[in-house]
């Protein structure tokens, strides 16, 4: 057994766990990370496409899911956005905002890794690798952790574990057995911000990409939508937008309930262009060629087909009543959905131990003294767009500079 007592110990060396223990080894804390990987920052390392999309310029609880939105606003009250901007300043990591997110300079997501670490080393914290927990025990005076090479005691321990998102950067869910030992409850994990599997679906239309809106149905009532890039997958719907209304539809999806995406697109087209366009065509233009440069000719196939005119028909031809049909189908064309994307495509977790149980303005298990909390492993999941990594620092700040333990 490692005979040396640290003051902290980091369970996991993503954004929550390398951001924990730079603010508790600033505090003078003797700090352990252990990460399961080869390598720190995994996830961090991909996100935002590799640009690191690392906070936003609104952060508001009602764009989050969690057990305890009270809990949630007070987190945030305590570390906003703004304190994020300021300490990455700080930390030698200058922000840009674009479309209200806010990127490093460097535009290099491994960059703010890299500078995490230097500071890890500046503060002199201990990070070792390949480091898979396999017990977590409350001692006397503190804890005791088990992993597959060794035992490590500290007097605090903070889970930075992960969710179940991209299994493949090293985030299984594995921490959520040892909370709920300790008596924690657990929000059934679900994927969240991934692709919708629809039913009945034309994967025809693979490829194609449409500016719209997407109205998110739950049991025929519109309860959210998300305006942006809609992208047609070779199964269902994707794209940005689609990401932010899976966060909403991942629960009542399993739980049963009819979820159905209603599609709007091309909303300042009238039916007046329509008509002029069809009629001003030659005699031998198709209603797919007349209507080309509107939309692409995939989607544009598609909606003629199932609002039932004939691609091949001559536009002139065309009745204004039939048309009228194609523009009411712009802005009602509905999909039912039958299942996410699972969590290999997922980029967060809609689930995870409950906020409630915990003190929202330190971290700190309400159930077990010393045990802290950071990141993606409590049941708090955010929209596209740095809002989960707000998250991530936010929680990591709290359970990082509280220890009423050291000493």
């Amino acid at each position: 057994m490692n005979k040396k007592v640290y003051d902290t110990i980091i369970l996991g060396a993503g954004a929550a766990g390398l951001y924990s223990g730079i603010f508790a080894a600033m505090h003078n804390e003797s700090v352990l990370l252990l990460e399961k990987s080869k390598t720190p920052g995994n996830k961090l390392s991909i996100t935002g496409n590799g640009h690191c999309n690392f906070t936003h310029d609104e952060i508001h609880a009602s764009d989050y899911t969690t057990d305890d939105v009270d809990a949630l606003i007070l987190s945030f009250s305590a570390y906003s956005f703004k304190d994020t901007l300021r300490d990455f300043m700080d930390f030698g990591i200058p922000a840009e905002c674009k479309n209200h997110g806010f990127y490093p300079l460097s535009q290099d997501a491994k960059s703010v890794v890299s500078v995490f670490l230097n500071l890890l080393d500046k503060y002199k914290a201990n990070l070792q690798f390949d480091e898979n927990v396999r017990g977590i025990e409350r001692t006397e005076d503190g804890f005791l952790i088990k992993t597959n090479h060794d035992s490590y005691h500290g007097k605090r321990v903070i889970v930075a574990m992960g969710g179940k998102s991209y299994p493949k950067t090293g985030s299984n869910g594995d921490g959520y057995y040892y909370l709920e030992k300790f008596g924690h409850h657990i929000e059934t994990p679900l994927p969240s911000l991934t692709p919708f599997i629809c039913k009945d679906y034309d994967s025809s239309l693979f490829g194609v990409r449409q500016m719209g809106c997407i109205h998110l149905l739950i049991d025929g009532c519109e309860v959210n939508q998300a305006r942006g890039e809609i992208q047609f997958t070779k199964t269902g719907i994707s794209g940005i937008c689609g990401f932010q209304m899976s966060l909403y539809a991942s629960r009542p999806l399993t739980e049963g309930q009819d979820v159905r995406l209603r599609l709007s697109i091309l909303d300042d087209i009238t039916l007046d262009y329509l008509l002029d366009i069809s009629k001003n065509q030659g005699s031998h233009t198709t209603i797919t060629d007349a209507y080309l440069g509107i939309l692409n000719r995939k989607l544009l196939v598609y909606i003629l087909n199932k609002v039932g005119i004939n691609p091949e028909a001559m536009a002139k031809e065309i009745r204004k009543e039939d048309i009228n049909r194609f523009y009411q189908m712009l802005s009602n064309l509905e999909f039912q959905v039958t299942e996410l994307g699972d969590f290999s495509q997922a980029q967060s977790t809609c689930g995870g131990v409950l906020l409630s149980e915990i003190d929202p303005m330190t971290m700190e298990s309400k159930i077990v003294p010393g045990l802290y909390f950071a990141g993606e492993i409590v049941n708090v999941n955010g929209l596209c767009g740095g809002y989960n990594l707000q998250w991530a620092w936010t929680s990591a700040y709290l359970s990082g500079s509280n220890n009423k333990y050291k000493g």
